[in-house]
């Protein structure tokens, strides 16, 4: 009952003649955009989008069940005539003649619209690079060759044979619809095929079966499609990898030939088949056994341009399963532009009416390509670990210590996120993905120690011995003690409160410690040298710092000061999410300096302060820094109104990663089963080169009692106020 109403689904109906007018290779021109516009239904669904984004159907194996392919038109040949994206062909037809040759001209026609050569005449097909596997099924009368179960279902089996992602079947029913036949009918005639269809979609085939459809401008289309487009309507287990396609023209317009979806609506689309006047507004490609070209209509022809779709996105989202690839072909179909046979538009029908005639819409490449639900960043070793960053709910916020030059390098990077619905994997920039924490609330404010009410002293230190010089007749420290952030005590006696006009990085933290420092020797050859030791406040065994500071008086007017100490600390934090523990860093820290007293009032002053950051290795949660260099530096014009009354002005440059390369573990996909899949993103760090204005000023306004006032240029936008601040500072 079911064998002797297979029949192929073309712009004959019912196995019929074909009609069409022919063209010679070169009538669209040689220009690639020529071989584009010649087959209408290209531009129709947008192939040039994904095509142009470098998915074209590589390595995508793309069964034609039909009447063969004709291996010899330039459509499947280069331009040395070597067959190309041709797979294997088997033929089940009972004819003599093998899978590659076409007698009747439907499969040729049917496989071009799918995988065309791009070779710059003719047409190119929607996946031009798909590799077509011939099953040919029609003998060259159009007769279906698939007269027994056993056939039939060997047929099918061969799918998970040759590995097919795509099947596509421009054939069809011929006397039944989807709600013609019973389960327990068609269980009786064909079990073991749909044991096989069952497995093949378990192993990952989607089978694409055109609507059916009666002679183009002859025959009225059936409300529901055939009962093979239709059938899991009563059969389970096979809907994840089935797609109906009815026809629309290359206006959008339901043909009067085209089935409509019907009950099989759930997976049924729309896609370019033809218009009812095929000679005009068929559907053009291949025609068999000829170098020639052919307009067809039918929902055959449509069917061919969802089936390459799909080959395009299954290259372009390898990890999804066939299920969620056919998914998504469903989810971003559209109704826009779609018009009935009676020109009433789609917008002004009900839902229902929609479904009935186009099931979820139309379909087209870039829409399929489009983010289905939120992007979101993959935080653990597999994406179903329901452990990802919801982008929606804001971006990731990087390490307020990075500095803005990095952030502007990460900007621009590209990083790989996935679409929430399925997990399908997209490329953003890094300032989609990324908030900048390293802006004017960050970067380091500068000013006047305020910590000192008296000349360079600060309250913290504490001499431990001292003695009379000679020369001088003043006390001199020897050893003495101090306490406070250790990166300022190291240069403390060399810039007194000028010590915090230079800008200190974030990345490398300021920790409470305890400081040893030994005066050396002074005024020996016109030169001053103390070294230290730091430890960890409340824990002086435990060392984190060393090194050694020295002023050398090249005149009396000029001095030249610099320190040079090694410093460990451990409140550093360069996670990229909040749960991430403090990591200890080790610094090298060279600091450079001079002094030149103008007069009594006026002193230039320049400071520069090289960062050297031990080696860390990075890990999907936080950065990590291979040969890394922190620079910043402050040049100043202080005019000193007496020891306690003073204000600068003058232009900082941030501490900022001048040098070396950062790097962050980062996604680059995933696996079928979540696995993400993972690489080393390197940033190559550049120098900034902005210099920010800044004034400070120190004010006694009464006893103990001091105001400070600070001002600096924005980093974020160079002809704003960055920062401004009062501060009054009063000494019980």
């Amino acid at each position: 009952m079911i064998f002797i109403s297979l029949l192929l689904v073309n712009c004959g109906g019912g196995g019929g003649g074909v009609s069409g007018v022919v063209c010679l290779v070169n009538c669209g021109g040689t220009e690639y955009t020529s071989e584009y516009n010649n087959q209408g239904g290209l531009t129709l669904i947008g192939a040039g989008s994904i095509n142009d984004a470098g998915y074209t159907g590589k390595d995508v194996n793309v069964a034609v069940v039909d009447s063969g392919v004709d291996q010899w038109h330039p459509e499947f040949r280069d331009s040395n005539n070597n067959y190309v994206n041709l797979g294997v062909a088997v033929n089940y037809s009972g004819s003599s003649t093998n899978g590659w040759y076409d007698g009747f001209g439907h499969g040729t026609h049917v496989a071009s619209i799918i995988a065309g050569e791009k070779d710059g005449s003719g047409i190119r097909g929607v996946a031009y690079e798909a590799d077509i596997y011939s099953y040919k099924i029609f003998n060259d009368s159009g007769t279906n060759g698939l007269t027994t179960d056993s056939l039939w279902s060997s047929m099918v089996a061969r799918h998970e044979t040759d590995s097919i992602k795509v099947s596509n079947n421009s054939w069809g029913s011929g006397a039944y619809d989807t709600n013609d036949l019973t389960l327990a009918q068609i269980e009786a005639d064909i079990p073991n095929t749909l044991d096989a269809y069952q497995s093949a979609v378990a192993a990952g085939t989607i089978f694409v079966w055109a609507a059916g459809n009666g002679t183009p401008g002859v025959n009225i289309g059936w409300t529901e499609t055939t009962y093979n487009a239709g059938l899991p309507y009563r059969v389970s287990d096979i809907e994840d990898g089935w797609l109906a396609v009815v026809a629309v023209d290359l206006n959008k317009k339901e043909p009067i030939y085209s089935n409509r979806c019907g009950l099989a609506a759930d997976w049924c689309v729309a896609a370019p088949g033809g218009g009812d006047d095929p000679d005009n507004d068929g559907i053009y490609a291949a025609k068999t056994n000829t170098s020639t070209y052919i307009r067809y209509s039918g929902t055959s022809m449509a069917a061919p341009h969802v089936s390459g779709i799909i080959a395009t996105t299954i290259e372009r989202f390898p990890a999804l399963t066939a299920a969620e690839i056919r998914t998504r072909i469903l989810t971003n179909a559209s109704y826009t532009g779609l018009t009935d046979v009676n020109d009433n538009a789609a917008s002004s029908l009900t839902t229902a009416q929609k479904e009935a005639i186009w099931g979820q819409g139309f379909v087209t490449s870039d829409s399929t390509l489009a983010r289905i639900g939120s992007f979101v960043y993959s935080k653990t070793l597999n994406y179903y670990d329901d452990n990802n960053i919801d982008l929606s709910d804001g971006k990731i916020s990087l390490p307020s210590s990075l500095s803005n030059n990095i952030y502007s390098q990460l900007a621009n990077e590209d990083f790989v996120v996935f679409d929430s619905f399925d997990g399908a994997h997209y490329t953003i920039k890094g300032k989609e993905l990324f908030k900048n924490n390293s802006t004017d609330q960050t970067v380091t404010k500068i000013g006047y120690n305020h910590k000192s009410l008296q000349g360079d002293e600060k309250p913290t230190e504490t001499k431990l011995l001292y003695f009379n010089t000679e020369k001088s007749k003043k006390p001199l420290s020897i050893l003495s003690y101090k306490e406070g952030p250790n990166l300022s005590l190291a240069t403390s006696s060399l810039w007194g409160n000028k010590n915090d006009l230079l800008p200190n990085s974030k990345l490398i933290g300021d920790n409470l410690s305890s400081q040893m420092e030994l005066n050396l020797f002074q005024n020996k050859f016109e030169t001053n040298m103390t070294s230290f030791v730091q430890s960890n406040f409340g824990n002086e065994s435990e060392i984190n710092g060393y090194g050694f500071n020295i002023q050398n008086n090249i005149s009396k007017k000029l001095s030249l000061v610099s320190s040079v100490g090694k410093f460990d600390t451990v409140n550093t934090n360069f996670s990229i999410f909040n749960d991430m523990p403090n990591r200890k860093l080790s610094t090298k820290i060279s600091d450079f300096g001079m002094k030149y007293q103008a007069n009594n009032n006026i002193q230039g002053f320049y400071r520069t302060s090289y960062a050297e950051i031990d080696d860390i290795e990075s890990t999907n949660l936080s950065f990590g820094f291979e040969d890394v260099n922190l620079n910043s530096e402050v040049f100043g014009l202080e005019y000193n109104i007496n020891n306690t009354n003073k204000f600068t002005l003058g232009y900082f440059q941030p501490s900022h990663i001048n040098s070396g390369t950062l790097s962050l573990v980062t996604p680059t996909g995933r696996e079928t089963d979540g696995t993400i899949k993972w690489t080393n993103q390197v940033i190559n760090a550049k120098e900034n080169n902005d210099r920010l204005l800044f004034f400070s000023s120190i004010f006694s306004i009464a006893k103990n009692t001091e105001m400070l006032l600070n001002f600096q240029q924005s980093s974020d936008s160079l002809d704003e106020l960055g920062s401004g601040e009062l501060i009054l500072n009063y000494r019980f």
